[in-house]
């Protein structure tokens, strides 16, 4: 491979972050090269498809490698590839370098076990490029790509007819397919023994890892270079059935920039930190950084209403006013205060001061403003001479809140309570 094609290569693998493909599909590739006929050996191919599989396993494809196939070990290398997808998110592709041959208009690519080959036994002793066509067109997948560095000038031993040069159009309606060619149909593809690539992929694997890409601007740019590089002597071929784009790695995406902030008295500062207690050396858009850290602090919230409770000792039943008051961010607490008449009619003169006290913690706070606490604490009654045990639920609902309560003596004296309070 050249010297330039091999760092772009390199620099693909470190940049892997930059132009890294991330489209949804799976991709699947099987890469054969053959190169080492007895007939008639090639240089180029073995690296063609060591390349192209470094490439295409960066592009997010999970590759096969396969080279200088027999007969037998290509068609099973084939069947192999093609059972890997049957879904229809598969993106498959099929890459061949090595020689190629048409006969009545079919293309086959040869295996190396090929030699001394007669035209007659051109169906049976090389592979069908229809064989593979049709297993990834019954496959039903997403999308097919097939490109074939295959139009090399291979000798065969003719009896009575003669045979084209190159491949032939192969016109196949298998949807979603694209089919490129290293030269026009019936033309041979240069085989550069000075170099490490063929010329067509020597330019394919320069073109392919451009982010953004897409597919069919890839190969027009791949048969512009060939042509101009060949003096005309081969330009790639590409039977394009596609319907859908695809990008081997996705455009770039441009570093997100902020705008500059103001300082409009030189000193050093944004204006807008200007009056922040430490901004020497803080640069942000988002007002001082002590305002934006306590934006993120829990939010302390404050109530205050009045509740009513309801109790019973023994044969005398109470009825208590009194106001409440409840401080919490996750841990908090209330207290209340007020006082409370008997219902009795022989003792109605009779009053008591009553109140509670205690700790809780917040267990729920939404989105929708909505936030419950839980306390538990001590109540106190007649004069505070006597105590039981209060359990507290309150909720919020935006500035306004809701109580309920529980308490008991755990001897005599129980009651419940309900309350409205307001939040600030």
């Amino acid at each position: 491979m050249t010297t330039p094609i091999r760092l772009s290569i390199v620099l693909l693998i470190f940049c892997s972050r930059i132009i890294t493909a991330q489209t949804p599909e799976r991709r699947v590739a099987l890469v054969v090269g053959n190169s080492h006929y007895t007939n008639a050996p090639l240089s180029n191919p073995s690296n063609d498809a060591r390349d192209m599989a470094v490439v295409l396993r960066r592009a997010g494809f999970t590759v096969t490698e396969k080279y200088d196939q027999s007969l037998v070990e290509f068609n099973n290398a084939v069947t192999d590839f093609t059972r890997k997808f049957t879904d229809p998110q598969t993106v498959a592709l099929f890459y061949y370098a090595g020689h190629g041959i048409q006969d009545n208009n079919e293309n086959y690519l040869v295996p190396i076990d090929a030699d001394s080959l007669d035209d007659d036994e051109i169906t049976y002793r090389c592979v069908s490029l229809e064989r593979i066509t049709s297993k990834m067109r019954g496959a039903n997948n997403y999308m097919n790509i097939i490109i074939l560095d295959a139009c090399r000038n291979y000798p065969v031993q003719m009896k009575g007819r003669s045979l084209q040069s190159g491949l032939a159009q192969f016109d196949d309606n298998m949807s979603e397919s694209l089919i490129a060619y290293a030269t026009a149909p019936g033309r041979i593809a240069l085989d550069q023994k000075e170099k490490a690539n063929g010329l067509f992929t020597e330019n394919l694997l320069k073109h392919i890892i451009t982010p953004g890409l897409e597919i069919s601007e890839l190969f027009f740019e791949v048969r512009k270079e060939v042509k101009e590089q060949s003096g005309n002597k081969q330009i790639p071929s590409v039977t394009n059935n596609l319907t859908r784009k695809f990008y081997f790695f996705d455009a770039v995406e441009p570093p997100q920039t902020q705008p500059v902030p103001a300082d409009t008295d030189k000193d050093g500062v944004p204006d807008i930190l200007d009056n922040c207690p430490h901004a020497p050396g803080v640069i942000s858009l988002n007002g001082c950084p002590e305002e934006k850290k306590s934006k993120n602090k829990p939010k302390l919230d404050q109530a205050a209403g009045l509740e009513i409770a309801f109790s019973r000792a023994g044969d005398y039943k109470h009825i208590y006013y009194q106001a409440h008051y409840q401080i919490a961010a996750q841990i908090g607490g209330f207290i209340s205060f007020g006082g409370g008449k008997y219902t009795n009619s022989d003792v109605y003169d009779n009053s008591e001061v009553a109140g509670a006290a205690g700790l809780g913690v917040r267990v729920l706070n939404t989105p929708s403003r909505i936030r419950v606490y839980t306390f538990v604490g001590l109540f106190m009654y007649n004069s505070f001479k006597y105590q039981a045990l209060e359990c507290l639920v309150s909720c919020n609902i935006g500035p306004i809140g809701i109580q309920a309560m529980y308490f008991n003596d755990l001897n005599v004296y129980h009651g419940v309570g309900v309350g409205v309070h307001g939040c600030f």
